[in-house]
């Protein structure tokens, strides 16, 4: 037997700013307030708040709730859970935003997620990126990542910023700012960590390098797997390698400065391979094998294997030399294997090889002679 529906006007039970626009199939609006599915919109769910929207040509989107949270035409399967005013922009597909407010992922990313906060955004091309919270948080490389803080900015692919204000990555792949304030991993860098501190910098053409912590250190210019663990104004630059500063104030390793190291102190600087510099002030290293222990403005130079343990503007310029302490001292640079143990003014000047002068004052070995 054919039995016949009886129709009836639901005009007067739902709000028509509730129900979907035609020719969308398969949608629903469970409840909530002036809620609107558009045209042509496949499997559309809305299940409550009020005026949120899933616009034209979506398949499978969904707005759980919240208030003006907004699906953008043309996308497949993208959820925006609650909150208020985020947005899913055109052409995109697959994104989530789970809460927050004036959360944006942007047209043409793919794969994004936005867990809260607010004025966070996913930016084209990213996808797969992540942006779990925080506060005007920008994520734009493909698989980055932002946790939270604010006004921090990912844009290279597979980088990640934990946290803290206003650090930024670039076009800089695999790389890391853990926290902290004004950090930066420019452009064309890969593998480069920061792991917090204020306004440390690492740019120009650089791969796995590290800043632990600190303030205003800085590792560009081609540098290659070194590290400043912290400190402040300390550089690595200049195609250094393998290279460690850990501390002190305005300490440098420059030039081709290959498994080199300064420890701490204050303006002290390498510029050559395998060097070492375990602190002091104003002490330089300019030749291979170099080592300064302590002291203030001493120098080694020239030859390899040039050590001085400490004190006050002594030069050790040749092959296996060393000055023990004391002040003005300096062997020359052929006067191989000689020794200043102390004193002040002494000179091993050059040709004078296999000296010493133990201490005292204006002594002076020359040519194999004592004066």
């Amino acid at each position: 037997t054919a039995y016949e529906i009886p129709k009836r006007d639901w005009s007067s039970d739902v709000c028509s700013s509730d129900l979907t626009s035609g020719n969308s199939c398969w949608s629903i609006i469970s409840g909530g307030y002036q809620n609107f599915i558009g045209f042509t919109t496949l499997s559309g769910v809305i299940s409550g708040g009020y005026r949120n929207t899933i616009s034209s040509y979506q398949n499978d989107a969904t707005i759980g709730g919240g208030e003006c949270n907004t699906i953008s035409s043309y996308g497949i399967a993208n959820t925006i859970s609650g909150g208020d005013f985020n947005t899913i922009s055109s052409y995109s597909f697959q994104n989530t935003i789970s809460g927050g407010g004036c959360n944006t992922i942007s047209s043409y990313s793919n794969y994004g997620f936005i867990g809260g906060g607010y004025f966070n955004c996913i930016i084209a091309p990213s996808c797969y990126g992540a942006l779990t919270g925080g506060y005007a948080n920008k994520v734009r490389g493909s698989f980055g990542f932002v946790g939270g803080g604010y006004n921090n900015n990912s844009q290279g692919c597979k980088s990640s910023i934990v946290g803290g204000d206003t650090n930024f990555i670039g076009n800089s792949n695999y790389s890391i700012i853990g926290g902290g304030c004004n950090n930066q991993i420019g452009d064309s860098n890969e593998y480069n960590f920061i792991g917090g501190g204020c306004t440390n910098t690492i740019t120009g053409n650089t791969c796995g390098n590290s800043i632990v912590g600190g303030c205003t250190n800085n590792i560009g210019n081609a540098t290659t797997k070194s590290a400043i663990v912290g400190g402040e104004c300390n550089t690595l630059s200049n195609y250094t390698a393998y290279s460690t500063i850990s501390g002190g104030y305005k300490n440098t390793l420059s030039n081709y400065a290959t498994f080199s190291f300064i420890g701490s102190g204050y303006i002290n600087s390498i510029s050559n391979n395998y060097a070492g510099i375990l602190t002091g002030f104003s002490n330089t290293v300019s030749n291979r094998y170099g080592t300064i222990i302590n002291g203030f403005n001493n120098t080694t130079q020239s030859s390899y294997f040039a050590t001085i343990i400490g004190g006050k503007n002594n030069t050790a310029s040749a092959y296996y030399s060393l000055i023990g302490n004391g002040k003005n001292n300096c062997i020359d640079t052929t006067a191989k294997y000689s020794t200043i143990s102390n004193g002040y003014c002494n000179t091993i000047s050059t040709g004078s090889g296999y000296s010493t002068i133990l201490n005292g004052k204006n002594n002076c070995i020359t040519d194999s002679s004592v004066k």
